[in-house]
């Protein structure tokens, strides 16, 4: 299973992103993180009960962070595309 996440709100320069790569290594999902402009960006893949649980730790967040909103898609195009879970830039 995939799902990409959108995360909103007080979520850069809060070690999001270290949080996400952190949990999703932990939880074994693949995938990546990356920051845009005004949001945090993440795919993973893996099994459906830990992505939940990914999902539910996205909503929340690292310390200093203030979700806002959380946007789920489900998506086909990176099948396959992973072996890890990695920061993009």
């Amino acid at each position: 299973m995939i799902k990409k996440i959108i995360i909103y709100g007080n979520v850069t320069g809060v070690f999001f992103r270290f949080f996400i790569k952190q949990n999703a290594k932990r939880l074994g999902l693949n995938g990546f993180v990356k920051n845009k402009d005004d949001h945090i960006e993440s795919v993973f893949e893996g099994e459906k009960e830990k992505i939940d649980e990914m999902i539910d730790l996205c909503k929340i967040g690292p310390p200093g962070a203030k979700v806002e909103d959380v946007k789920i898609f489900d998506v086909t195009d990176y099948i396959g595309t992973f072996d890890d879970f990695e920061i993009l830039r």
